[in-house]
């Protein structure tokens, strides 16, 4: 439940950014420019493949 409660959040916030604020590019830790817009994508795809392998493992637990 923690989790959905932190993913509602994440959205929460993401909604409230403007246009030019969800499209800004700021370096990343390593110095790469990084958009959130163009991360949003493989943040989504990340969650879905973790949601496939709880899944799996459910499964095989019987």
């Amino acid at each position: 439940m923690e989790l959905i409660l932190w993913r509602s959040r994440l959205v929460d916030t993401l909604e409230g950014l403007s246009e030019t604020e969800f499209r800004r590019s700021f370096p990343d830790l390593d110095g790469k420019p990084f958009v959130i817009s163009e991360y949003i994508p493989d943040f989504v795809w990340h969650d879905r493949h973790h949601i496939a392998q709880i899944r799996e493992f459910l499964n095989q637990s019987g």
